[in-house]
């Protein structure tokens, strides 16, 4: 929870530094309900990705966050329509296939005796897929006819909700 404290304190002050910032006509046609689903999506999965910690090692995490872009590209192709060249899914193979192998330790792997999958993979795989959703719905404002927002609005915006939802979790949750 500090840890989104933190963000939501710092995003408060670049909402206050980018307040001054003019918008283009574009930036102000994604709906809003749009930016709540994406920083909903972004909080759960930086929530989900922290409390898994407790019931699975760092080295596990770091291994399960490698798959992010696999979530990211399936759902950005059922959800956020786009599409990708057969090239980057074998560079995003290659690249989950190289940090498990990085991180593989066989020693560790041999005195395992559960095989179980447990809450702390639960919180893992709930967190890719908030993630997936996330670059899905992204991709889907970016997507829509007459609104191209630019980088620094549409961070604003998902900043400006998620500051929302952690002071509505903190004082009321």
């Amino acid at each position: 929870m500090q840890q989104t404290l933190c963000y939501s304190a710092s995003a408060c002050c670049l909402l206050v530094l980018g307040a001054f910032t003019p918008l283009k006509a574009s930036d102000g046609k994604v709906s809003n309900q749009l930016y709540g689903i994406c920083s909903l999506t972004y909080l759960l999965a930086m929530v989900t990705s922290n409390m898994s910690l407790r019931w699975v090692s760092y080295p596990t995490q770091v291994i399960g966050k490698s798959c992010k872009p696999i979530p990211v590209m399936m759902l950005g192709v059922l959800i956020g329509g786009r599409s990708y060249a057969l090239r980057k899914y074998m560079f995003v193979l290659l690249i989950v296939v190289g940090v498990a192998l990085f991180m593989y330790n066989p020693s560790k792997a041999a005195t395992s005796t559960t095989n179980a999958i447990g809450l702390g993979e639960l919180m893992l795989l709930m967190s890719l897929s908030m993630d997936g959703l996330t670059g899905a719905v992204q991709e889907r404002m970016r997507g829509e006819a007459n609104a191209k927002p630019n980088s620094a609005h549409m961070m604003k915006m998902i900043n400006l909700f998620s500051i929302a939802y952690t002071f509505i979790g903190k004082n009321f949750g």
